[in-house]
């Protein structure tokens, strides 16, 4: 499929940027209906951290979509669903979304204070509960993205 993708009039830069804003759309969908909800629930987020918590949500979304694309360009289509499926479950359950890193035994906490579900979700929840910036969050994000766009433009492949 991205074969012929690869062949539009868009070009591989069009597709890619394509994703990218397609995936902050998706992105501002799910800000609102959550973020809906949970006002509705009694959730106020601190003012001073929405700032730091769209930055966050923009680098964090460049990193995943990078992981993506590396990882749809680099393996096969049924190698792919699989890995990917993996990887969500392993960066759900283990990697501080759910619970922050601090709470893991602390034999886990420095491996999974790298990972970028873990930056994004220790983050947002600094930002918003505390109304500051997690340099060291923001740090692994912009990590993370610089690294996963890098291998991205290295291996992927339209075929």
């Amino acid at each position: 499929m991205l074969r012929f993708l690869s062949t539009t009039p868009l070009g591989r830069s069009g597709l890619i940027l394509g994703k990218a804003v397609a995936v902050a759309g998706v992105l501002a969908v799910q800000l609102v209906v959550i973020g809906g909800a949970a006002a509705l629930m009694g959730w106020s987020p601190r003012a001073e951290g929405v700032l730091p918590a769209a930055l966050l949500l923009l680098v964090g979304s460049a990193a995943f979509t990078a992981l993506g694309l590396l990882v749809a360009g680099t393996l096969r289509p049924e190698a792919t669903l699989a890995v990917t499926n993996l990887v969500w479950i392993l960066l759900a359950a283990a990697g501080g979304v759910v619970i922050p890193a601090a709470s893991l035994p602390a034999a886990a906490e420095p491996f999974v204070t790298v990972l970028p579900s873990s930056a994004l979700g220790d983050g947002l929840r600094n930002a918003l509960v505390d109304g500051a910036l997690d340099p060291i969050a923001c740090l692994v994000l912009l990590a993370w993205a610089a690294l996963a766009s890098l291998a991205a433009i290295r291996w992927f492949k339209w075929s």
